[in-house]
């Protein structure tokens, strides 16, 4: 839905419906929805990265279980990487998780 521009949520207490507006068109519609997510983009800022380590056709850090990138000792997490999912508490989850690898692989422990 890159083409649309949200131009209002309906709803009294909970959502019902957005209405939207076609950029290409100007064509305006009336969606039938439930739920909204808000996000700033899907363009991961992954600039400072290129060269340093693996990037996936859409510009994302390619990271592991563990959340380490291509290159040892380089952890990444949030929307810049690969995960699918890209929610705030799944972003902080997968801080926790690159932190933890991290801390594993610098202390020896690593399996």
């Amino acid at each position: 839905m890159n083409s649309f521009e949200t131009l209002e949520i309906l709803g009294d207490v909970f959502v019902k419906g957005m209405r939207v507006r076609d950029r290409v068109t100007d064509e305006e519609k009336v969606l039938d929805v439930e739920g909204v997510f808000v996000e700033i983009g899907s363009i991961p800022s992954s600039d400072f990265s290129k060269g340093l380590v693996e990037l996936n056709e859409l510009g994302e850090v390619v990271i592991d279980r563990r959340n380490q990138t291509s290159k040892e000792g380089i952890f990444a997490a949030g929307d810049v990487t690969d995960v699918i999912e890209k929610q705030v508490i799944i972003a902080a989850g997968e801080g926790a998780k690159a932190l933890l690898g991290w801390m594993s692989i610098s202390t020896g422990r690593d399996e």
